[in-house]
Protein backbone atom coordinates (compact mmCIF):
# COMPACT_ATOMS: atom_id res chain seq x y z
CA UNK A 1 0.00 0.00 0.00
CA UNK A 2 1.14 3.45 -0.85
CA UNK A 3 1.92 6.01 1.64
CA UNK A 4 -0.57 9.37 2.13
CA UNK A 5 2.44 11.13 0.89
CA UNK A 6 3.50 9.37 -1.87
CA UNK A 7 -0.15 9.78 -3.18
CA UNK A 8 -0.74 13.13 -2.40
CA UNK A 9 2.36 13.51 -4.76
CA UNK A 10 1.63 15.01 -8.03
CA UNK A 11 3.26 13.67 -11.26
CA UNK A 12 6.32 16.04 -12.47
CA UNK A 13 3.77 16.34 -16.10
CA UNK A 14 1.24 18.73 -13.60
CA UNK A 15 3.67 21.06 -13.69
CA UNK A 16 4.72 21.27 -17.41
CA UNK A 17 3.55 24.20 -18.83
CA UNK A 18 3.10 22.17 -21.99
CA UNK A 19 0.25 20.26 -20.41
CA UNK A 20 -3.18 21.12 -20.28
CA UNK A 21 -5.74 21.76 -16.84
CA UNK A 22 -7.84 19.93 -18.21
CA UNK A 23 -8.27 15.71 -19.69
CA UNK A 24 -6.35 15.94 -22.92
CA UNK A 25 -8.66 15.99 -26.39
CA UNK A 26 -10.17 13.11 -27.42
CA UNK A 27 -9.80 13.73 -31.31
CA UNK A 28 -5.86 14.19 -30.52
CA UNK A 29 -5.99 10.30 -30.12
CA UNK A 30 -7.84 9.54 -33.04
CA UNK A 31 -5.86 11.55 -35.13
CA UNK A 32 -2.45 10.35 -33.86
CA UNK A 33 -1.59 13.83 -32.64
CA UNK A 34 -0.35 11.95 -29.14
CA UNK A 35 0.51 8.44 -28.29
CA UNK A 36 -2.70 6.24 -27.10
CA UNK A 37 -0.20 5.36 -23.65
CA UNK A 38 -0.05 8.90 -23.14
CA UNK A 39 -3.38 9.96 -23.30
CA UNK A 40 -4.75 7.77 -21.02
CA UNK A 41 -1.88 8.04 -18.58
CA UNK A 42 -2.99 11.78 -18.61
CA UNK A 43 -6.30 11.18 -18.29
CA UNK A 44 -6.45 8.49 -15.50
CA UNK A 45 -5.24 10.75 -12.33
CA UNK A 46 -6.82 9.12 -10.34
CA UNK A 47 -5.52 5.55 -11.27
CA UNK A 48 -7.93 3.08 -10.37
CA UNK A 49 -10.73 5.14 -9.56
CA UNK A 50 -11.76 6.33 -13.23
CA UNK A 51 -11.97 4.93 -16.65
CA UNK A 52 -13.20 5.41 -20.56
CA UNK A 53 -16.72 4.21 -20.16
CA UNK A 54 -17.29 1.39 -23.12
CA UNK A 55 -19.55 1.87 -25.86
CA UNK A 56 -21.80 -0.66 -24.29
CA UNK A 57 -21.62 1.34 -20.41
CA UNK A 58 -23.08 4.38 -22.28
CA UNK A 59 -25.82 2.51 -24.31
CA UNK A 60 -28.54 4.64 -25.12
CA UNK A 61 -27.51 6.93 -22.87
CA UNK A 62 -26.96 10.75 -24.03
CA UNK A 63 -28.04 10.32 -27.57
CA UNK A 64 -30.57 13.22 -27.90
CA UNK A 65 -29.33 16.94 -27.45
CA UNK A 66 -26.43 19.39 -28.39
CA UNK A 67 -22.52 18.95 -27.77
CA UNK A 68 -21.27 15.25 -26.86
CA UNK A 69 -24.73 13.89 -27.49
CA UNK A 70 -25.17 14.73 -31.20
CA UNK A 71 -21.66 14.38 -32.51
CA UNK A 72 -19.98 11.91 -34.74
CA UNK A 73 -18.07 10.70 -31.21
CA UNK A 74 -21.23 9.67 -29.48
CA UNK A 75 -22.74 7.80 -33.02
CA UNK A 76 -19.74 5.98 -33.74
CA UNK A 77 -20.24 4.84 -29.86
CA UNK A 78 -23.58 3.44 -30.56
CA UNK A 79 -23.71 2.04 -33.37
CA UNK A 80 -20.47 0.18 -31.52
CA UNK A 81 -22.99 -0.82 -28.94
CA UNK A 82 -25.51 -2.31 -31.28
CA UNK A 83 -22.70 -4.64 -32.84
CA UNK A 84 -22.09 -5.72 -29.14
CA UNK A 85 -25.69 -6.48 -28.21
CA UNK A 86 -26.97 -8.09 -31.50
CA UNK A 87 -23.63 -9.50 -32.95
CA UNK A 88 -24.68 -7.86 -35.91
CA UNK A 89 -22.53 -5.55 -37.88
CA UNK A 90 -25.08 -4.57 -40.23
CA UNK A 91 -26.98 -3.19 -37.34
CA UNK A 92 -24.17 -0.14 -36.50
CA UNK A 93 -23.92 -0.06 -40.36
CA UNK A 94 -27.50 0.92 -40.84
CA UNK A 95 -27.55 3.26 -37.56
CA UNK A 96 -24.58 5.16 -39.02
CA UNK A 97 -25.82 5.23 -42.73
CA UNK A 98 -29.50 6.29 -40.44
CA UNK A 99 -28.55 8.93 -38.09
CA UNK A 100 -25.64 10.64 -39.81
CA UNK A 101 -26.51 12.86 -43.14
CA UNK A 102 -23.39 13.32 -43.77
CA UNK A 103 -22.67 9.81 -43.69
CA UNK A 104 -20.84 9.44 -46.72
CA UNK A 105 -18.93 12.55 -46.49
CA UNK A 106 -17.90 12.03 -42.74
CA UNK A 107 -16.83 7.99 -43.51
CA UNK A 108 -13.21 8.09 -43.71
CA UNK A 109 -13.76 9.73 -39.97
CA UNK A 110 -15.84 7.35 -38.85
CA UNK A 111 -13.14 4.86 -39.98
CA UNK A 112 -10.71 6.68 -38.02
CA UNK A 113 -12.67 6.86 -34.68
CA UNK A 114 -13.65 3.04 -35.24
CA UNK A 115 -9.96 2.05 -35.71
CA UNK A 116 -8.98 4.05 -32.49
CA UNK A 117 -12.18 2.24 -30.42
CA UNK A 118 -11.12 -1.23 -32.21
CA UNK A 119 -7.20 -0.66 -30.05
CA UNK A 120 -8.77 0.35 -26.87
CA UNK A 121 -8.43 -3.07 -25.38
CA UNK A 122 -4.99 -3.91 -26.83
CA UNK A 123 -3.88 -0.76 -24.21
CA UNK A 124 -2.71 -1.76 -20.49
CA UNK A 125 -5.30 -1.67 -18.04
CA UNK A 126 -8.59 -1.38 -20.79
CA UNK A 127 -9.53 -5.05 -20.41
CA UNK A 128 -13.07 -3.91 -19.95
CA UNK A 129 -13.47 -2.24 -23.80
CA UNK A 130 -12.90 -6.31 -25.07
CA UNK A 131 -16.04 -6.89 -26.32
CA UNK A 132 -16.86 -3.20 -28.18
CA UNK A 133 -12.96 -3.06 -29.35
CA UNK A 134 -13.37 -6.37 -31.36
CA UNK A 135 -17.51 -4.56 -32.42
CA UNK A 136 -15.79 -1.63 -33.46
CA UNK A 137 -13.21 -3.60 -35.24
CA UNK A 138 -15.87 -5.50 -36.98
CA UNK A 139 -18.00 -2.02 -37.98
CA UNK A 140 -14.64 -0.20 -39.07
CA UNK A 141 -14.48 -3.15 -41.66
CA UNK A 142 -18.10 -2.93 -42.79
CA UNK A 143 -17.81 1.09 -42.81
CA UNK A 144 -14.39 0.66 -45.14
CA UNK A 145 -15.68 -2.03 -47.44
CA UNK A 146 -19.12 0.22 -47.91
CA UNK A 147 -19.78 1.76 -51.39
CA UNK A 148 -22.34 3.46 -53.32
Amino acid sequence: MNSLHKLCTPRKSVFDPQKRDTVLDLTDLVDDRIDAEEFFTENFITEGKTRLKTASEFGRRMLSGEGFASSKVRQVLFATHQVTRTEETANGLNWLKTELPDYWAARESLIEMLDCLGRLDRIAGMDHWKKDSESARLLAGAVRNDHV
